[in-house]
């Protein structure tokens, strides 16, 4: 039986390392372990292997004779046997299919690696019996109920873990049914041969990746497609995990690499392979790639979309369908008028990605204004791209990391943005990169002319009467179509508080807070108005804003019931007379005035951006 380390479920179709992991632990183990694993790790052809060995498994191995060479029969070919079972039903007809692919897999994988497999002819009996490369076809690896992996890749034993190794490969009868099949297993299996003759070969995820990906390099249409199920999983979530820690033991890697050898060369795998003999998987592949993954990843990120402008993975194979907007954080679709949406903080782990997707559906909404996350730790290695996809059906990308706010003025044809992809890579190798929040804003409002905030507090005394008022106001001054440097009040929200007490009576007044919100069409406001007019001299900088509308006011005095009435709210939001208003450098508008009168002061303060 398994020493406990190694006891559990059957290896699933995508999950049977297990094999390399004794195999780089061997020397490791006490003899007493490696005794009990050795019949794992010889040819079943072998009376003593695990296949043969029936009795000591009970169950869990299909239904079959002692196994003994006799047995199988041979299909030599130029460089390689494979052998099967003519009991097996299928396997001659899958040993057929493996046969007739397999010069091809050596000749494209081998003359790209430039390795071959390490020869068994050197190792002790039983190896095969003529130092060409075996591969044993076998109705499962588990038991009877469970189809198990599709091929394993076995070194023989006592070889040393951290050199290069001789092996064989098992393959399932199922898997190579077809000549489809058997190019897909065999392209995918062979290359853990290959692998296994390069010093520290048998590494985990790369392995894998690499493996996967040779299903593409070797057989790109004749396999229907089937290296390219992991790229689904790698769009529909594996782009959150790391490169180096994949959560399947690295096939939806593959997706990196095949970029790699699509945007620069397939050598570049080799390069990669080269450097695994004395680097870590990392390292060798950021040493093999132009520019490193500072430049890489965030270009192969961009790929992931594989929409117009980044749709190099459509073009190299029309397989693939990218990222998926719909499972985007967030997605975002304005479809119903005006709205404000945020940006949730987002942590993205190293040589990974995240991204936002956002949709404006609705033609009435003329401008959109992005607060963009800010990174809040390990920037060195963040990136924030965006893919922007126009009205009129063209594309484009921008580069977001530097930048803080972005607006779109969709009665722009340039600006009449439709679509936006916000992706967020992290091409560092080490911590995590952490982004803040951000917001999304779409208004039925348009551009020109300045937006902002503007803050009116009101404080004055007189005849034992106190006042206390203040109006926080966010306001959209678009161009007069009349005259130049003026500016009318297009939209405003306002939140207003009122309290007022008369001493003598002990009463107060209150109203609020309560917000107003409302839109003007040009000629409907007239007591608001911006003036930035640079033709006199000296030139007329001034603002004005007067705002009123009704709320409830609630009344209070002692020993008498509380009351609500309707009355007037509002008032004089904004004044900044000449001499008391400027433009800034950068064309804001920013400061404060303070009127004051024998009863009190109103003090106004502001800031607004150009829009």
């Amino acid at each position: 039986r398994l020493p406990q380390a190694y006891a559990g479920t059957a290896p699933s179709e995508q999950q049977h390392g297990i094999l390399s992991d004794v195999a780089n632990r061997w020397s490791a183990l006490s003899s007493q372990t490696q005794q009990a694993l050795r019949p794992f790790l010889i040819p079943p052809t072998d009376p003593g292997s695990w296949f043969a060995q029936r009795s000591a498994f009970g169950t869990r191995v299909l239904e079959h004779r002692n196994s003994v060479q006799s047995d199988w029969t041979r299909i030599p070919t130029i460089h390689c046997v494979v052998w099967y079972r003519s009991a097996d039903a299928g396997a001659e007809t899958a040993a057929n299919n493996l046969a007739a692919a397999i010069e091809t897999v050596w000749n494209a994988e081998t003359g790209l690696m430039k390795h071959v497999p390490v020869p068994d002819a050197s190792i002790p009996a039983p190896n095969g019996g003529d130092g060409l490369y075996d591969v044993y076809v076998l109705p499962s690896f588990s038991d009877p109920k469970s189809g198990g992996a599709d091929g394993v890749l076995t070194p023989y034993p006592d070889q040393p873990g951290d050199q290069p190794r001789a092996a064989y490969t098992l393959i399932r009868v199922s898997s190579a049914a077809t000549p489809e099949g058997a190019r897909w297993v065999l392209s995918h299996e062979f290359f853990h041969a290959i692998a296994a003759s390069f010093k520290n070969g048998l590494n985990g995820w790369l392995n894998e990746a690499t493996a996967t990906w040779m299903e593409d390099y070797v057989y790109p249409k004749q396999i229907l497609n089937k290296e390219h199920l992991d790229a689904g999983r790698y769009f529909t979530g594996g782009y959150k995990t790391s490169f180096d820690r994949p959560s399947d033991d690295g096939y939806q890697d593959y997706i990196f690499l095949f970029y790699i050898a699509h945007s620069s060369s397939p050598e570049v795998i080799h390069q990669i392979w080269n450097n695994v003999e004395t680097m870590g998987n990392v390292q060798a592949i950021q040493e093999a790639i132009s520019d490193g993954f500072a430049a890489r990843w965030p270009e192969f990120a961009l790929d992931c979309w594989d929409q117009p402008t980044v749709d190099n993975f459509n073009q190299w194979d029309p397989t693939f369908t990218g990222l998926v907007g719909g499972l985007a954080n967030p997605y975002i679709a304005f479809s119903h008028g005006a709205g404000e949406e945020t940006l949730p903080a987002r942590s993205v782990s190293h040589l990974a990605m995240d991204y936002a997707y956002i949709e404006v559906i609705d033609d009435s909404i003329q401008r959109v204004e992005i607060q963009t996350q800010p990174v809040v730790t390990n920037g060195g290695d963040a990136k924030t791209q965006v893919w922007i996809k126009l009205a009129d059906g063209t594309t484009h990308l921008d580069d977001w990391t530097d930048k803080s706010r972005v607006v779109f003025c969709r009665d722009k044809a340039a600006e009449a943005v439709t679509q936006l992809l916000i992706l967020y890579t992290n091409s560092g190798q080490g911590d995590s990169v952490v982004w803040g929040d951000g917001k999304v804003k779409a208004d039925t409002v348009g551009c020109g002319g300045f937006r902002g905030t503007v803050r009116e507090t009101r404080h004055t005394s007189q005849a034992g009467q106190e006042v206390d008022e203040t109006m926080d106001s966010t306001a959209t001054f678009l161009p007069n179509p009349d005259f130049g440097g003026h500016y009318y009040l297009a939209a405003i929200t306002m939140v207003y508080s009122f309290v007022g007490h008369d001493d003598l009576t002990n009463c107060t007044l209150t109203v609020g807070p309560v917000t107003q919100t409302a839109t003007f069409q040009f000629g409907e406001s007239d007591l608001n108005e911006l003036v930035i007019d640079n033709s006199t001299q000296p030139p007329g900088y001034s603002a004005a804003g007067n705002y009123g509308f009704l709320a409830d006011a609630r009344g209070e005095c002692p020993g008498k019931p509380g009351g609500t009435v309707s009355g007037p709210a509002g008032g004089e939001w904004w004044n900044a007379p000449e001499g008391q208003f400027h433009v800034n450098p950068d064309g804001s508008l920013s400061g404060d005035y303070t009127d004051t009168e024998p009863s009190g002061q109103i003090r106004w303060t502001w800031s607004l951006l150009p829009n």
